[in-house]
């Protein structure tokens, strides 16, 4: 769907996350809440497409034109909340090593 607009790397960022996110229990509660606003986001826009597709074999077309849009206030917010997630978990990660 926006194949021209995701940078190579979107896995990268991903793993990351979830890498990090298991050594962040019991942490910064930024850092996890922002590690799971990346992730809500990610899923809202996977629910919602197959949510359209489904739709889309038993609704009118004008119906699903109407509320195809709505998976892209997320995405709009999707790549600040990961890269504050990541800014956040590698600021967490890096005060536990210094102490």
């Amino acid at each position: 769907m926006r194949a021209g607009l995701e940078p190579a790397n979107s896995c990268c960022k991903a793993r990351i996350l979830i890498t990090q996110y298991d050594s962040l229990q019991g942490r910064r509660l930024l850092a996890r809440a922002l590690t799971r606003a990346a992730f809500a986001c990610q899923l809202w826009q996977w629910a919602a497409a197959a949510l359209l597709s489904i739709g889309s074999l038993f609704l009118p077309s004008v119906l699903i034109q109407k509320a195809a849009h709505v998976p892209d206030y997320t995405f709009l917010a999707l790549w600040p909340v990961t890269l504050l997630a990541l800014i956040s978990c590698t600021l967490s990660l890096k005060e536990d090593l210094v102490l």
